[in-house]
This record gives C-alpha cells, sequence and structure tokens, in this order.
C-alpha cells in the first residue's frame, strides 16, 4: 500500500507541476517495490518515473526508463503496462527528432489499446496527442500515415521488438 500511495502521490505532485518532489517519491516508491520484486508495480513506477523524466527533459533516463518497464510488461504480458511504455518511447523517438518512428510506435499503441479495450486517463490521452501532433508536425501527411499504418499492423511482439531494437518488424 506504501508502494502505491507514493506512486499516485508523486504522480500527483509532478502534474502539479514540482517535478523535483515529485520524482523523489517516485524513486522512493520504486526502492520499495525493487525489495519485494513485485514486477508489475516495477513496471507501473518505472512508467511514472519516465514520465516525470521526460517532462523534466531527461530524454535519455526515461528512455532508459521505459525500456525496462517495456522488458518487464513483456514478460508478464501486462497489455496496460506494456502499452504506456511504448507509449513513452515513441514520445521519447518524437523528442530525438526521429519522428517517422514515433507515428509507427505510437500507431501500434492505438492497436494495442484497441484491442485489448484499454483507455488511457484523459491527462495522458491530452500529453499523447501533444506529442502524436508534434510528430504529424514533422511529417508530410503522406508519411505519417504510412508510419501510422505499420504501427497499427504491427503485432505486440514486433512493436516490443520495435521500441528495443528499432526493428520494422
Amino acid at each position: 500500500m506504501l508502494v502505491s500511495a507514493l506512486n499516485n502521490l508523486g504522480v500527483v505532485v509532478a502534474a502539479l507541476g514540482d517535478l523535483k518532489q515529485g520524482r523523489a517519491l517516485l524513486e522512493q516508491s520504486l526502492s520499495l517495490v525493487r525489495e519485494s520484486g513485485d514486477k508489475q508495480w516495477i513496471a507501473i513506477v518505472l512508467g511514472r518515473l519516465g514520465d516525470v523524466n521526460l517532462t523534466d527533459g531527461d530524454v535519455s533516463r526515461a528512455q532508459e526508463q521505459y525500456k525496462e518497464g517495456l522488458a518487464l510488461a513483456w514478460e508478464m504480458r501486462d497489455h496496460e503496462c506494456l502499452s504506456h511504455a511504448l507509449q513513452g518511447l515513441a514520445k521519447v523517438l518524437g523528442c530525438q527528432g526521429q519522428a517517422e518512428q514515433a507515428a509507427r510506435l505510437f500507431g501500434a499503441v492505438g492497436a494495442l489499446r484497441e484491442a485489448s479495450s484499454i483507455v488511457a486517463p484523459p491527462c495522458e490521452r491530452a500529453n499523447s496527442e501533444r506529442h502524436v501532433a508534434a510528430a504529424r508536425a514533422k511529417l508530410d501527411d503522406e508519411t505519417f500515415e504510412r508510419a501510422w499504418s505499420q504501427g497499427k499492423a504491427m503485432s505486440p511482439q514486433q512493436a516490443v521488438e520495435y521500441a528495443l531494437k528499432g526493428d520494422p518488424t
């Protein structure tokens, strides 16, 4: 319960603008959950830490956290954690100037969420929509739509491989 409370408090504090305190609470939560070995909670907290670090501009740290969470989510076949980590990595790709790759991964996230009936919270959707719009703005319509369609056609395994290694299929 303490892990959950620290996680939730860290998310709220970060959303209110105190990224430093939000990160500290999430790191405390991660430390406790690593001791317990609960892989699902580790993946959840890593995803939230990735969100905070990406918002704070630490793209490489966010990427590491999303990738670690993605590997755990895939191991457990937890599609909700998986979709969050894939979405985070799509945002990272966009921040790194890889708009086409980001669009492909955003398409894969959309397909996974549709297939698994996962509905992202409104604040997460709004943040994701900004990142999708940024990727779209860097590409012509045809390139964006092609990349998005390629992502939607990926299986979850292909999406994970693409996110971890950059393999297109």
